[in-house]
C-alpha cells in the first residue's frame, strides 16, 4: 500500500466579512456488521430516519467483533477496530456514536427524537472538503476557517475516505451497505492541529491510495474535527468532487502549451504553440468556475485576487484540450 502524503499550509491575511457561528453539521459514526442480525433488524430504521435529516453526515464502520468474518471488516479490520477503540465501543453492534457520544443501546433509531439533542447547534468553525480521484489515488484538500470567536485551542482532526453505497448480499439479509469506511487518511483518533486566528484558514491537503476494487465514482471523504478531550464535534463536513472532468480529458488530445510559474504567488503566465484562440478557465477543486478568459499564443493573470490553495487551470483550442494543477501560495 502507498503511504499517503500530508502537506499542510496556513493560509495568513484571507478575510471574512462576518464573525457570526454557522451550522454545525450532526455526524453518526455508525458501528455495524454484515452478520449482526440485530443490525439487519435496526438499521433500516435509522436509514430511514437519517433520510428524513437535512444537517446530518454518516459514515459506517465495520468493527471485528463480536463477529470477525465480515467481509468489509476484514478489508481493513485494523482501522475499523481503531476507530470503535477510540470511542470505547469495541465488541458491541450496532452502535451510534452521535457528535462524539455514543447513544444508549436501548435508544429508538427510528426515531427522529434520536436527532433532537444535537439539531440547532452552531459553530464558530467552518469546513470545505473536495477530493479529486485520479487513477489509483485520490487527492483531498480540507479548508478549515475560523469565522468567530472561540476558546478552542486543543482539537483534533479525523478524516475518512467511504463508498457510498456498497451493494453486498450479506449474511445478516442486507443488501445495501451505505457510506462504508475504507481507510483513515490521519490516522483512526485522528490528528492534533492548531485553529486558525479569526478570519484565516488552514489548508490540509492529503494524497491516499485507492483500492481497485473500490467504486471511485462512490467515494467521499468526511471530515471530523473534534475537541480532543471529550471527542465532542465541532464540526464536519463532506467532500465534492471533479473527477467526471478530468476523466474525461485524459481521452482527448492534449494541448501543447506552458504554465509557469507554479507554483505561483502575483502572476500567471501562459504561452501556448497553437494557431488558434485559447480558451482557458480556472477551477476550484470543489468544481465551481472561479474565472476565465481567451487568448492567443500567450496570457498574463493576475491571481492575487484569488485565495490561497489549489485550482485547476484548463486550456482548450478546437481540437485539443489541457488541465493542469496550479498551487497558488
Amino acid at each position: 500500500m502507498k503511504k499517503q502524503v500530508v502537506f499542510l499550509l496556513l493560509i495568513i491575511g484571507s478575510s471574512v466579512s462576518t464573525f457570526s457561528q454557522i451550522s454545525k453539521k450532526v455526524v453518526v459514526e455508525h458501528f455495524t456488521n454484515t452478520r449482526c442480525s440485530v443490525c439487519a433488524s435496526r438499521n433500516p430504521g435509522f436509514y430511514s430516519n437519517y433520510s428524513n435529516q437535512t444537517n446530518a453526515l454518516h459514515i459506517a464502520y465495520h468493527p471485528s467483533s463480536p463477529y470477525s468474518t465480515c467481509v468489509i471488516s476484514q478489508s481493513n479490520p485494523s482501522e475499523n477496530d481503531g476507530r470503535a477503540n477510540y470511542y470505547g465501543v469495541y465488541g458491541g453492534t450496532p452502535t451510534l456514536v452521535i457528535q462524539g457520544s455514543p447513544i444508549p443501546a436501548g435508544q429508538n433509531y427510528s426515531s427522529a427524537a434520536l436527532f433532537n439533542p444535537f439539531n440547532g447547534q452552531e459553530s464558530p468553525i467552518s469546513i470545505s472538503v473536495s477530493q479529486i480521484n485520479l487513477n489509483d489515488s485520490a487527492e483531498v484538500q480540507i479548508t478549515i476557517r475560523t469565522i468567530a470567536q472561540t476558546m478552542l485551542s486543543d482539537v483534533t482532526l479525523f478524516a475518512a475516505l467511504s463508498e457510498d453505497t456498497l451493494n453486498y448480499n450479506a449474511p445478516n439479509g442486507e443488501d445495501f451497505h451505505y457510506d462504508v469506511f475504507r481507510k483513515a487518511l490521519l490516522g483512526n483518533s485522528g490528528q492534533a492541529i492548531t485553529l486558525p486566528a479569526l478570519g484565516d484558514s488552514l489548508v490540509i491537503d492529503l494524497k491516499t491510495w485507492i483500492n481497485p476494487s473500490w467504486v471511485r465514482n462512490q467515494l467521499s471523504t468526511l471530515v471530523i474535527l473534534q475537541e480532543t478531550s471529550n471527542k465532542a464535534v465541532i464540526q464536519a463536513e463532506k467532500s465534492q468532487g471533479i473527477e467526471s472532468e478530468i476523466t474525461r480529458l485524459q481521452s482527448i488530445a492534449v494541448l501543447n502549451s506552458r504554465i509557469f510559474p507554479n507554483p505561483s504567488s502575483e502572476r500567471l503566465f501562459i504561452t501556448s504553440d497553437s494557431k488558434e484562440s485559447i480558451h482557458y478557465e480556472i477551477w476550484s477543486v470543489s468544481g465551481k468556475l472561479v474565472f476565465e478568459g481567451s487568448f492567443y499564443q500567450s496570457t498574463e493573470i493576475d491571481i492575487t485576487k484569488f485565495n490561497r490553495g489549489i485550482y485547476f487551470l484548463k486550456l482548450r483550442d478546437n481540437s485539443s484540450e489541457k488541465m493542469e494543477k496550479l498551487i497558488l501560495q
